[in-house]
């Protein structure tokens, strides 16, 4: 009989525990706090107008500097028909010639060094592609596609880059480099679509900068599908990429 009434009165004292007014306002609380997190999660995707690009460094290596534009084009010229990049770019009130452009310092040393013992002139040079912010109006409803069409010019040019580095190398045949070339052409022509989609949805000056630079990144691509694909022909499209990302994240910075 006693067993039975603790049995009972173990049962009554579960149940006045599950219906407790604490244990109401315990549910009522985590139910607010869930309420909380997902307003304060959904403030932040509203608010996603904007994305940053990361700080890029690239290292060419320079065989001559020149007071004028036409004399250093003179010798882009003798540049390529050597096998070099050929590149021009302006720093200050000198032109610089590049032969070449690597992702890693170590690389651009090595070749510099190797230019100088054989009696050429030659150093290393440091491009800095520097951090921007892109702020858009509409935010978080493109924010994934605004991504895709202003990553993908650092994207194009660092593969190139890899691509070209393994080709001088002989790593790859050139039916490889063409294959590789044309996925940078789709994934190109690719975000044209995006960027297009875009331009109905957003007015910024950033997105008509972007659709201009995505149609030149095309035209460089282009001229590399052929089967007589030559080591050079990538190193001259890699330096017109570089110059491009330059212009670009001027363009964003300002």
């Amino acid at each position: 009989m006693k067993y039975a009434e603790t049995e009972i009165y173990s049962h009554r004292h579960h149940q006045k525990n599950t219906f407790s007014p604490s244990g109401k306002i315990r549910t009522v609380f985590l139910i607010l706090l869930f309420l909380i997190i997902l307003s304060l999660l959904l403030s932040l995707v509203i608010r996603a107008k904007s994305l940053t690009l990361d700080e890029q460094k690239l290292y060419g290596v320079s065989i001559g500097d020149f007071a004028t534009e036409n004399t250093a084009n003179h010798y882009a010229t003798v540049c390529k028909a050597r096998g070099g990049a050929g590149g021009v770019y302006k720093d200050g009130d000198k032109y610089l010639l590049f032969v070449a452009v690597y992702a890693s310092s170590s690389d651009a040393e090595a070749v510099s060094s190797n230019l100088l013992a054989e009696g050429e002139r030659a150093y290393v040079y440091q491009w800095k592609l520097p951090k921007v912010k892109l702020t858009f109006e509409k935010g978080a409803k493109s924010m994934i596609m605004l991504t895709e069409v202003t990553e993908i010019f650092w994207n194009t040019l660092s593969q190139l880059l890899s691509i070209s580095l393994a080709f001088d190398k002989d790593l790859k045949s050139i039916s490889e480099v063409v294959e590789e070339i044309q996925i940078l052409q789709e994934n190109t022509n690719q975000a044209i679509s995006t960027a297009e989609t875009l331009k109905s949805e957003e007015t910024e000056r950033l997105i008509k900068e972007i659709s201009v630079g995505l149609a030149y990144q095309k035209t460089v691509l282009s001229q590399l599908e052929k089967n007589n694909l030559k080591k050079v022909d990538l190193k001259v499209a890699y330096f017109d990429l570089l110059l491009l990302n330059l212009s670009l994240r001027e363009k964003f910075y300002a």
